[in-house]
């Protein structure tokens, strides 16, 4: 945990040199970015940690019956989901403090916290966290990107290289389009959408027992609502522009058809012949669901231009 920790303050300075960097592409005045940090640091630190608190909260109060532990800051964890949360929160407050457009801090911020995310994840292999279910193909099993062997020498599938490895392609894309010119926010919409997404499969992919509600996860079921957020926006824009909500059907029903998949294939995991097909199944879902939130915030920003 101590590594971990050492990780985690490497993952804040990272995010400080980013976030500068980030700012300027979105052309922030100066000192914005400062202010942001400044305020983003203790923030996402009790949100991250409130999250999992409430998240875990049939622990505290029925599991050990001691609900005071929750107060406890070096006791049980923090949700990744909470900091994303804490970071929408400092844009707020940074944008009523600076007079910043709270669009332009999201976006800089979406860009600037993917480069931590690789190395927080990174980190949980000093960790009991991020491993999944055993690996069995010998090919995997050998392959130190893949496999990770536990405590009790089992060799587990490492979904949190998994998870990191996909924080850099996500770093890839959204540098792609740092320099597009599309409604402010929107950008970070992207980002939330495409992390939202993978991490329904990556969070189910997961068998370390952390922030588990039965069989299914609390983070699991709060990155459905992210791309879903970006849906809902981009629809309601749309249909003030159109009239009309009519074009927008086909769009939803493929939203509902996605998320009912991926619950179908949530449930049928737990006792599958066939790991491979039905995980293929389940990320074909929501990628599905993401390629529908980047379409409709393309198309919003084609009407907008």
């Amino acid at each position: 945990m101590p590594i971990y920790g050492l990780f985690a303050a490497g993952a804040a300075i990272c995010f400080f040199v980013m976030m500068l960097y980030a700012a300027k592409v979105e052309k922030l005045t100066k000192g914005v970015s400062q202010v942001f940090c400044v305020i983003a640091l203790p923030v996402c630190l009790i949100t991250a940690r409130l999250v999992f608190v409430l998240a875990s909260a049939g622990y505290y109060f029925s599991t050990i019956a001691q609900p005071l532990k929750m107060l406890n800051f070096f006791d049980g964890g923090y949700a990744m989901t909470g900091v994303l949360a804490g970071l929408l929160l400092a844009a707020i407050w940074t944008a009523k403090i600076t007079k910043a457009p709270f669009g332009k801090i999201m976006d800089a911020a979406a860009l600037a916290v993917i480069l931590p995310l690789a190395l927080l994840r990174f980190a949980e292999s000093f960790t009991s966290l991020g491993l999944g279910r055993e690996v069995i193909n010998l090919t995997l099993k050998g392959n130190g990107f893949f496999g990770f062997m536990d405590d009790m020498g089992t060799v587990r599938h490492a979904v949190f290289h998994y998870e990191a490895a996909y924080a850099l392609l996500l770093l890839v894309v959204m540098l792609a389009v740092r320099k597009v010119n599309w409604r402010a926010g929107d950008k970070a919409f992207l980002f939330f959408s495409l992390y939202g997404a993978a991490q329904i499969v990556f969070e189910s992919m997961r068998d370390d027992f952390h922030m588990l509600w039965g069989f299914v996860r609390a983070q699991q079921v709060f990155a459905i609502f992210m791309p879903i957020a970006a849906i809902v926006v981009c629809s309601i824009r749309i249909a003030k522009k159109k009239g009309s909500v009519k074009p927008l059907i086909p769009y939803w029903i493929g939203t509902a058809g996605c998320v009912a998949l991926g619950i179908i294939k949530e449930f049928d995991i737990d006792t599958s012949k066939n790991l491979f097909v039905d995980y293929g199944m389940m990320a074909l879902a929501v990628g599905v669901l993401a390629a529908i939130a980047v379409w409709l915030i393309i198309k919003d920003n084609r009407k907008a231009a």
